[in-house]
């Protein structure tokens, strides 16, 4: 498998997007709740959610958080790697922003409902210490959702991470087998 990713993934790309993604979630300082690529905040992004105890974190606390998301997002980009299974796929140079907004775009109109069981069943159990390692820093760092009278929103906004992982490898592979078409390169 090692040897077919590094031959059939851009890292740089992946890196792009996903560091990307992960600068916006963390984010504690824009005003409001929204997150990227959602069109309410019902489900906010991380930072707006734990807002005051982000911001008493220091860089290398938010940068501890920042690769146990990553690590949830990886987790599930293989994982939809091994479900698409092995096909070669010519990597070309690829426009990162096209991809970065048409994944953006597509990771919170998936409808989890419509995936295939088994895949839901591993993707749950190959993130799950992964989910526990947030929940712990969590924890730890007693940080206290922004409104404490509500139901904690903590499980909704994790639940996308692995989606967003699975949506990031999806998106690639359909515009690597487009041949680039689709960005104009």
């Amino acid at each position: 498998m090692y040897e077919y990713l590094k031959s059939n993934v851009n890292p740089e790309l992946v890196k792009y997007c996903i560091d990307k993604f992960i600068t916006a979630e963390l984010d504690y300082t824009t005003k409001g709740n929204r997150g990227i690529g959602r069109f309410t905040d019902i489900v906010p992004r991380l930072g707006a959610y734990y807002r005051c105890g982000f911001s008493k974190l220091s860089n290398i606390q938010l940068d501890e958080l920042a690769d146990l998301i990553r690590d949830v997002i990886l987790r599930s980009y293989i994982i939809c790697e091994s479900f698409q299974g092995n096909r070669d796929i010519t990597l070309k140079r690829i426009d990162f922003e096209y991809i970065y907004s048409e994944w953006i775009t597509n990771i919170y109109n998936i409808n989890i409902d419509n995936a295939e069981p088994k895949l839901v069943d591993i993707m749950g159990i190959c993130t799950q210490s992964a989910f526990d390692a947030i929940t712990q820093f969590i924890k730890k760092h007693k940080l206290k959702k922004v409104d404490i009278f509500s139901q904690d929103k903590t499980p909704m906004i994790l639940f996308w991470y692995p989606i967003a992982g699975f949506a990031l490898r999806g998106i690639e592979i359909q515009e690597y087998l487009n041949n680039g078409e689709t960005n104009g390169i």
